[in-house]
């Protein structure tokens, strides 16, 4: 990303938050920052880093066959620990708010879940 004064900025994550300072796009209060948090790490570390990021660096012959496992095995609990993170009564992670951690979340899905 090229800022209009020429300075660039690197790291997709780094990028989202400068954007959410930016843009006051980042919950003031503590705990519904973490629960942003929370939720972007349970998708970026625990879902992709640990799972879904063997199957990008595999053979492609096996990619196939290692998605299908992953969708079976760690999707389930996944989706399990992902819904607590969503409250019943607000429309996105963190309030009734778009913040950075609904967009972290929805392009970590976008493009490692539904476009591997």
């Amino acid at each position: 990303m090229t800022l209009p004064c020429g300075k660039k900025l690197a790291q997709s994550m780094a990028i989202l938050r400068y954007v959410g300072l930016k843009y006051n796009m980042i919950p003031s209060d503590p705990l519904a920052a973490f629960a942003g948090d929370k939720a972007l790490e349970l998708v970026g570390q625990d879902l992709i880093k640990k799972h879904m990021s063997k199957i990008f660096y595999a053979k492609d012959e096996d990619k196939d066959g290692m998605f299908d496992e992953a969708m079976e095995k760690v999707w389930p609990e996944f989706i399990v620990n992902f819904e607590k993170c969503l409250s019943e009564d607000k429309k996105y992670l963190c309030g009734d708010t778009l913040t950075v951690y609904d967009m972290g979340c929805a392009g970590y899905f976008y493009n490692n879940v539904l476009n591997p």
